[in-house]
């Protein structure tokens, strides 16, 4: 079995989209505050801004 680093980008970057839309839905259902899930989200959106580059 091989292994496509497309593939892995592809499926980590879903990943991260499901993330966000998660604390997006908690932000709103005000589970969490604005400054918690600003916090949570930063990293992901670098994340995922980085993977599009390569």
């Amino acid at each position: 079995m091989s292994i496509d680093i497309k593939d892995i980008k592809g499926e980590l970057s879903q990943l991260c989209e499901d993330y966000i839309n998660i604390l997006n839905k908690m932000k709103d259902d005000k589970i969490i505050n604005k400054d918690l899930y600003q916090k949570c989200v930063l990293s992901k959106m670098d994340f995922l801004e980085i993977t599009k580059k390569l």
